[in-house]
């Protein structure tokens, strides 16, 4: 009975060692083979927290390189308006389900009205940090 116990113990034990092995084998392979951002992108720093439009950090970056980029993202520094910022991303959610059908509107707490968002948003300074991205994973390496 001791034996059957310590068999199926060490049968368990393999098991799963076999599928940790083949998990860490298929997202080595659909690293190396599947296109990711990352092989697009680039995190670009040191901008200063008044740099907060993307599409002049972009005719920056085409103007040195001397091609096209496909965009820009700047990484706004939000920390002081952390609340504000998850509550919008709950009401984009809570929009995004209602209209989708996944619950009605009726039981939504969305309200209509004027909002003061695009202010605050203004206000965000950039964190320093901008991703650029390119069009082709060559030019990734001007």
């Amino acid at each position: 009975r001791r034996f059957h116990a310590l068999a199926l113990y060490a049968l368990c034990f393999a098991a799963v060692a076999n599928w940790m092995y083949s998990q860490e084998w298929r997202v080595r392979l659909d690293t190396e083979e599947e296109p990711h951002l990352r092989n697009y992108a680039l995190v670009a720093e040191g901008f200063p927290r008044s740099a907060r439009s993307p599409h002049e950090v972009k005719a920056f970056f085409e103007s040195i390189l001397g091609f096209e980029l496909e965009g820009v993202s700047i990484a706004y520094d939000f920390a002081e308006e952390l609340a504000f910022v998850e509550d919008r991303v709950a009401r984009a959610l809570e929009k995004a389900d209602t209209s989708l059908g996944v619950y009605p509107s009726e039981l939504s707490g969305l309200e209509a009205g004027d909002s003061q968002d695009g202010y605050v948003l203004d206000c965000l300074m950039c964190s320093g940090y901008a991703f650029v991205v390119f069009s082709r994973e060559e030019d990734r390496e001007f």
